[in-house]
C-alpha cells in the first residue's frame, strides 16, 4: 500500500492540528466520548485472526456491526481486490483474505503476501491505543517510534519564556533532523538549534524522546507547518546570502584600505526604521565589525546614526550593494594603479604598461595597448598606433584591471622562465632582485601573512580577480624554449620581460606614445636564430603544432581506452574529495554551459561529465573542445604545455584540448569572443528541466513522501520510492538530487540474496553518478551527501572498475531520461 492509501495516517494528519491531540491524555473515540487511559480498565489486546473470503464478503454487508479491526480487514480486502491481476477481480463476491497477526495486517495480493508497513502498522497500534487496548512494550515503542519519525524534517517556534527572554527577546527554533533509534536505549532525536532565521544553525544536540515529549505536549513548541516552514526556508536564504554579502563587504573594505564614504545627494536609497519612518543616509564608515550609517542630525537627533552587523544586514540589502558598487568602482582604479607601478616601466615619473604583440583589451571600438599609472594617481588607457584614450566607466575599469592582471601574469610567468634559463650570474642577481621588488610590491594582498612565497601569493590574487594564469608550470622551461636562446645571448632580456630591466635601463625607454622599441630586447634575436622546423616558427610565441599520434604496440585502442578510463579514475576520485571537503559541490554546476565540439554538437554520457569535470578541474571559460585530427585540419596550434584529456567513441578514443589551450583565441581573437558570447547566451536562454521528474506525465515509479533529505530509498518489494517531501529540502536542488538518486537506483537490477557490501557500494555509485549525469541533462545541482573511501581507492588504482561505473551510470541515467519519451 502507498501511504495514500493508508487511512490510518494519523500522526501526518494531526501534525497542524496541534500536537497536543496526539499526545494528551484524553482522545476522542470517534463518538464524541472521552477516553482516558486507566489501566485496570485497559482491553486485552485483539487476538489473532483470519479473515477468510466468505467472512469479508459477509462483513461487507453488515459494516455497521464491524468492530475497529473488521473495518481495517475489510478496507484492506477492498484494496487489495483493486491490485489484484486476477480475472474475477470485478466480481463483487471476490474478497482477498487478510490476516491479523501480533499486531500486523497483512493481505493476499495474486498469491503474495502483502504485509501493512512499519508506519501503517504503527498507525492501527495507536489507534487500538487510543480505543483502550492494552499494549506492550514493544507495540508501545513501535507507536513512539512512529511518532518520532513524524516529526522529523519539521521546524518548531520555541515558546519558552525563560528561554527566549535570555536571547534577548529573539525567536529561537529548532528544526529536527533524524530519530536516534538505537537497541536498548531509549528513542531520541537528533535537533538543531536556530537563534535567528538562518539555514545556518548554532548547535546541534540529542534529546531524548521523552524530554521533548512533553514540550509538545504543553504547547511550548508549536510547528510552523508547510506554508510557514517554506516561507521560512525564503526568508532564512535572503538573510544568508545579505550575511555574506555583508561579510564580504567588510573584507573589501578592509583590504582595499576604504573605510568610509558618501551616499549621494538625491540618492532614492532610504532605510526604514521600526518606527514607521524612512531616514535618507547621508555618510557609511567602517566601525569595528560593523558598517555606520549617519543621518543628517537636523532631521532627527535621536538617530543621528545606525551600526548595521551582519545579524541585521537583510534589513540593508540596498545600503551594502550601493557601498559594494562604490568601493569596486574605487577600487578598480586603485588595483589598476598597483598593477602597473609594479609590472610597468618608468617614463617621465609615470608608470606604462605595454601590451606587447596583442593588445590588453578592446574598448568602445579602442584597442588598448598602453595604460599609463600617472603620478596624480590617474589611470590614461590609449591606443599607441592611433594615440586614441578613452574614457573608463566602471564596467570598463573592471575589465581592463583583469587585462592587466593577466599581461602582469604573462610578464611574471617569462621572467620566471629567463630566471631559470639563465646561466649568466649577473642577469640571475637582476632577474631575482626584480622578483623581490614585485613581491614586495604585492604584500599589500597577503594581509593574514598566509602566503609564503611570489607563487603562493600571485595564484592567491589571480584567484580574487577570477583571471586564470597563463602558464599553471612557468617553473617548468618547455625543451623548445630552450633551444631558442643560445649561451651568448643569456644576458640580454626579451621585449617581453621588460621587468628584468636595472634602474639605468628603464630610464631609457622611450616614450609611449611614439611607436618604438621598449628598452632592451630580444626578439630580433629570437626571430633571427635558425629554427629546427619552418612550421613551428610561424606559431604565436608559447605554442607549438600538435603532432600525429604515436603508432605501436602500446598505443591500440584497446591500451588508449584503458588510460582513458585510468584518468577518468583519477578525475572522479578528486571530485568525490572535492565533494567530501565541500558538502555543497555539485557533480556538475547548473551554471557550466554543455561541453560541445568544433561542430557545436553537445557532448552526452560519460564523455559529457568527463570533460564537465575536467573543465572544472583545469578552470577553462567555455567547455568547447577540439580534437587532435580536427586541430591539424585547421592548422591550429596548442600551448606547450597543454594537457589533453580522451573522449570514447565506437572505434576507440581520441584526445581533445580545450578552445582556451590552442591559438584560435590568439590568432581569432574577434571569433573567439564571438562564440564565447553566443554559446553563454543560447545557454541562458534554456530552462532547467528537472520540474519534469516527479511530473505525474512522467514519473512512471510511484512516490511515498516518508524519507527524510538525503536518504532517498527504492523499495524494490512494494516498487516505490520513499524521499521527504520536496518542503522538507533546503533547496529545490536537494528534493530533485535525491529523487534522481532513487529513480537511478529503481532501473537496476540487484540480487538481495547475493548481495555483498563491495555490490552495494558499487550500486550506490552508480545511483550517485547517474544522478549527477541527469542533473547534467535537466540543470539542477546534485550534490554527493555520502562518501566511500572504497570508491576512491577503486577509481585511482582499477581502470575496469571506473568502467563498469561510468557504462552502468550512463545506462541506468539514460534510462530514466528515456521514459520521457515514452
Amino acid at each position: 500500500m502507498s501511504e495514500n492509501d493508508n487511512p490510518a495516517g494519523i500522526f501526518g494528519n494531526r501534525l497542524l492540528g496541534g500536537w497536543s491531540k496526539i499526545f494528551g491524555k484524553k482522545h476522542d473515540n470517534g463518538k464524541g466520548e472521552k477516553q482516558g487511559h486507566d489501566h485496570d480498565k485497559l482491553k486485552p489486546f485483539p487476538p489473532n485472526h483470519f479473515f477468510s473470503q466468505e467472512e469479508l464478503c459477509f462483513l461487507a454487508k453488515n459494516q455497521e456491526q464491524c468492530s475497529r479491526l473488521q473495518s481495517w480487514a475489510l478496507q484492506m480486502s477492498l484494496w487489495a481486490r483493486t491490485k489484484s491481476n486476477e480475472q474475477d477481480r470485478n466480481n463483487p463476491q471476490f474478497f482477498p483474505a487478510v490476516q491479523w497477526q501480533d499486531g500486523l495486517m497483512s493481505t493476499w495480493i495474486d498469491s503474495e503476501a502483502t504485509p501493512d508497513s512499519i508506519d501503517q502498522q504503527a498507525d492501527r497500534l495507536y489507534q487500538l491505543q487510543l480505543d483502550g487496548y492494552k499494549m506492550d512494550a514493544a507495540f508501545v515503542r513501535m507507536i513512539e517510534a512512529r511518532a518520532c519519525r513524524s516529526l522529523v524534517g519539521n521546524l518548531f517556534v520555541d515558546e519558552r519564556q525563560n528561554e527566549t527572554a535570555s536571547r534577548k527577546g529573539g525567536k529561537h527554533f529548532i528544526w529536527i533532523k533524524a530519530v536516534v533509534d538505537k537497541s536498548g536505549e531509549d528513542l531520541a532525536l537528533s535537533i538543531f538549534h536556530y537563534n535567528k532565521i538562518s539555514h545556518h544553525h548554532e548547535s546541534e544536540e540529542t534529546v531524548s524522546y521523552k524530554q521533548f515529549k512533553p514540550l509538545l505536549e504543553n504547547k511550548e513548541m508549536t510547528a510552523l507547518g508547510g506554508e510557514g516552514q517554506r516561507k521560512w526556508n525564503d526568508e532564512a536564504t535572503a538573510r544568508d546570502m545579505a550575511e555574506e554579502k555583508f561579510t564580504e563587504l567588510v573584507c573589501l573594505m578592509r583590504r582595499s584600505n576604504i573605510c568610509q564614504g558618501m551616499f549621494p545627494a538625491h540618492s532614492s536609497i532610504s532605510i526604514h526604521q521600526e518606527e514607521g519612518k524612512d531616514y535618507v543616509p547621508m555618510a557609511w564608515a567602517l566601525s569595528g565589525d560593523g558598517i555606520k550609517i549617519d543621518f543628517d542630525p537636523q532631521v532627527s537627533i535621536s538617530k543621528s546614526s545606525l551600526l548595521v552587523t551582519s545579524n541585521d544586514s537583510y534589513r540593508f540589502v540596498d545600503v551594502l550593494d550601493y557601498i559594494d558598487k562604490t568601493i569596486s568602482e574605487q577600487d578598480a582604479s586603485q588595483e589598476l594603479l598597483t598593477f602597473v607601478r609594479i609590472f610597468g616601466k618608468d617614463f617621465c615619473g609615470d608608470k606604462v604598461l605595454s601590451s606587447g604583440k596583442y593588445p590588453l583589451c578592446r574598448i568602445n571600438g579602442i584597442e588598448i595597448d598602453r595604460v599609463t599609472a600617472k603620478a596624480s594617481d590617474t589611470i590614461v588607457a590609449f591606443n599607441n598606433d592611433t594615440l586614441e584614450t578613452v574614457t573608463l566607466s566602471s564596467e570598463d575599469r573592471i575589465t581592463l584591471l583583469k587585462a592587466v592582471i593577466r599581461r602582469s601574469d604573462e610578464l611574471l610567468t617569462g621572467l620566471k622562465s629567463d630566471l631559470q634559463r639563465t646561466t649568466d650570474e649577473k642577469v640571475q642577481d637582476i632577474l631575482q632582485d626584480r622578483l623581490n621588488n614585485i613581491h614586495q610590491g604585492l604584500s599589500a594582498y597577503n594581509t593574514g601573512d598566509n602566503y609564503h612565497t611570489l607563487d603562493e601569493l600571485w595564484q592567491h590574487i589571480t584567484s580574487i580577480f577570477r583571471v586564470k594564469q597563463s602558464a599553471e608550470t612557468a617553473t617548468v622551461v618547455p625543451a623548445s624554449a630552450v633551444k631558442v636562446i643560445e649561451a651568448p645571448q643569456s644576458t640580454e632580456v626579451r621585449d617581453k620581460e621588460p621587468l628584468v630591466h636595472n634602474q639605468n635601463e628603464v630610464q631609457s625607454v622611450q616614450e609611449p606614445i611614439a611607436k618604438s622599441d621598449d628598452g632592451i630586447k630580444m626578439p630580433k634575436q629570437v626571430d633571427e636564430a635558425p629554427s629546427i622546423e619552418p612550421k613551428k616558427s610561424q606559431m604565436p610565441e608559447g605554442y607549438i603544432r600538435i603532432e600525429p599520434s604515436s603508432k605501436g604496440r602500446w598505443h591500440t585502442a584497446e591500451m588508449l581506452r584503458r588510460e582513458a578510463y585510468r584518468v577518468y579514475g583519477k578525475l572522479l576520485s578528486a571530485k568525490l574529495k572535492k565533494q567530501l571537503d565541500n558538502d555543497n559541490n555539485p557533480w556538475v554546476s547548473k551554471q557550466m554551459l554543455t561541453p560541445r565540439d568544433i561542430k557545436g554538437t553537445v557532448y552526452t554520457g560519460p564523455n559529457a561529465i568527463m570533460l564537465a569535470l575536467w573543465t572544472e578541474q583545469q578552470g577553462f571559460e567555455l567547455p568547447f573542445f577540439i580534437t587532435e585530427e580536427e586541430l591539424r585540419a585547421n592548422e591550429l596550434g596548442i600551448l606547450q604545455d597543454a594537457k589533453s584529456l580522451f573522449i570514447l567513441h565506437k572505434n576507440g578514443t581520441s584526445r581533445v584540448y580545450n578552445i582556451a589551450q590552442t591559438t584560435f583565441p590568439v590568432t581569432q581573437r574577434r571569433s573567439y569572443e564571438s562564440l564565447k558570447l553566443n554559446m553563454i547566451a543560447t545557454e541562458r536562454k534554456k530552462t532547467s528541466g528537472y520540474q519534469f521528474l516527479d511530473a505525474d506525465g512522467f514519473c512512471k515509479t510511484a512516490l511515498k513522501f516518508d524519507g527524510v533529505p538525503g536518504l532517498s530509498v527504492y523499495d524494490y518489494a512494494e516498487k516505490v520510492i520513499h524521499i521527504a517531501p520536496k518542503i522538507n529540502f533546503e533547496t529545490e536542488d536537494d528534493y530533485y538530487r535525491d529523487l534522481a538518486v532513487a529513480m537511478v537506483e529503481s532501473t537496476r537490477e540487484v540480487d538481495f540474496d547475493t548481495l555483498r557490501l563491495d555490490t552495494y557500494l558499487f550500486e550506490n555509485l552508480v545511483s550517485h553518478l547517474g544522478s549527477g549525469i541527469i542533473s547534467q541533462s535537466c540543470r539542477f545541482n546534485a550534490t554527493n551527501p555520502e562518501y566511500s573511501r572504497i570508491w576512491r581507492e577503486r577509481l585511482e588504482n582499477n581502470p575496469e572498475y571506473t568502467k563498469r561505473i561510468l557504462e552502468q551510470s550512463d545506462a541506468a541515467s539514460g534510462q530514466v531520461l528515456q521514459s520521457a519519451l515514452t
